[in-house]
């Protein structure tokens, strides 16, 4: 079976991909049934396409244009040159939906799955709109809606997602992103934090991850701990504004930043408190990760509660509280949760799981 996923860009550094990659990975298991395949419009330096030809899979580039009219037809042109290639199309860039309009009428049997991962059409207020209006057609062209949390699939799908939709977890391999001390005390040794308090944080240097408010916040924590660190995992386009903030505050000699990793699981046990003040988030993979290691977590309140899985645990904060009161929520944080896994797979984040679920729902529709 081959599977034509529509993606914006196949990078690393993408959430999406991301959580189509650890589904990709723990698919075909038994039956070795399945073919990912990708159309993409948008070049980035470090890309899955490598790990995804070894499984199997093949990458397809069409040409990138500003207006999104244009890769709409580039994306229908070449749907229709292969389209009997292909049983389902999943589509992640909600916005893009217009470019299957007619696709149906070449391939009745094929099926369209629309997946909201967001909360929001776009970070950016004019592409906010502009993406709101592109993705009208979702009320009539897709088969099934998926969304990463509840509140995303109905802000992107409304009352379609509640009579055709269902969640798909943005689910994680437990056996990787696990507690241990012993990898805490090699990371802790390797990065010289023996003995400091280590405030940590995963994600792309953008607007949305909200950094030049997290350096508030750790710049009002570090007064009242004087062994307080920050380490920051990650980078993006506000990578260098976020550095010379910690300059102006004479704090950079306090804060870490470690670029981007492929031990992030490692680093993550390192972190005696994880922060994420986002502006928003579909889900936010970082904090079910950050939950798996047993980490204490303080978040922005914008983010779906479904990602709240140690409650006990963890604090969710508005964003309109002051940077000295998000410290001080920090510094409250307990120790690190002994076992956390039972919960996390419970709560159905456990990639293992969850990719047999795809499995049999991708089996289900086509036959």
């Amino acid at each position: 079976m081959k599977v034509l996923h529509i993606v914006s860009n196949l990078s690393i550094r993408s959430g999406v991909m991301t959580v189509i990659m650890n589904y990709y990975r723990n698919m075909n298991t038994t039956t070795k049934n399945f073919s990912f395949e990708f159309i993409y419009f948008d070049d980035r330096k470090i890309t899955y396409q490598e790990e995804i030809e070894k499984l199997g899979g093949k990458v397809h580039k069409v040409k990138r244009s500003k207006n999104p009219f244009k890769i709409f037809l580039e994306i229908n042109k070449f749907i229709k040159q292969h389209i009997t290639e292909y049983q389902i199309i999943h589509i992640h860039e909600i916005y893009l939906i217009g470019a299957l309009i007619g696709i149906k009428r070449k391939n009745k049997n094929i099926k369209i799955i629309s997946h909201a991962h967001a909360t929001k059409f776009s970070e950016r207020k004019l592409a906010n709109i502009r993406n709101k209006i592109a993705s009208i057609p979702n009320a009539n062209i897709p088969d099934y809606y998926f969304a990463c949390s509840s509140k995303a699939g109905k802000i992107c799908f409304g009352k379609k997602f509640e009579k055709r939709g269902q969640i798909l977890k943005n689910a994680i391999d437990l056996s990787k992103f696990k507690q241990s001390d012993l990898i805490r005390k090699k990371i802790k040794d390797k990065l010289n934090l023996t003995d400091k308090y280590v405030i940590g944080h995963v994600g792309s240097f953008n607007i949305v991850k909200n950094h030049l408010f997290l350096i508030d916040i750790f710049y009002e924590l570090q007064k009242k701990k004087e062994n307080a660190v920050l380490i920051l995992v990650g980078d993006g386009e506000r990578k260098e504004e976020v550095l010379h903030k910690c300059e102006e505050l004479d704090i950079k000699n306090k804060v870490i930043y470690l670029g981007i990793r492929d031990d992030v699981n490692e680093v993550m046990n390192s972190f005696d408190c994880f922060v994420l003040p986002s502006i928003y988030e579909g889900l936010g993979i970082v904090l079910i990760e950050a939950q798996a290691t047993g980490i204490p977590c303080v978040f922005s309140d914008v983010v779906p509660g479904e990602a709240n899985i140690l409650k006990k645990n963890n604090t969710s904060l508005s964003l309109n509280k002051s940077p000295k009161v998000w410290a001080e929520e920090v510094l409250k944080c307990k120790g690190i949760t002994k076992n956390p896994e039972e919960k996390i797979r419970n709560a159905g984040y456990d990639i293992k799981l969850e990719a047999k679920k795809l499995e049999q729902f991708y089996n289900s529709i086509i036959n």
